[in-house]
């Protein structure tokens, strides 16, 4: 199976990227922290 058929419904998580978030002062936030995952705080 091809690369780009096992990422494709996933592109607006890979193409997101931290130091653009971070550089426009957006909250980072990582999966875990986005799924709610207990212990997975934002620090």
């Amino acid at each position: 199976m091809r690369f780009t058929v096992l990422t494709r419904g996933h592109a607006d998580q890979l193409v997101d990227r931290y130091s653009e978030r971070k550089d426009r002062n957006e909250p980072v936030l990582t999966p875990a922290e986005l799924a709610k995952i207990p212990g997975a705080s934002a620090a």
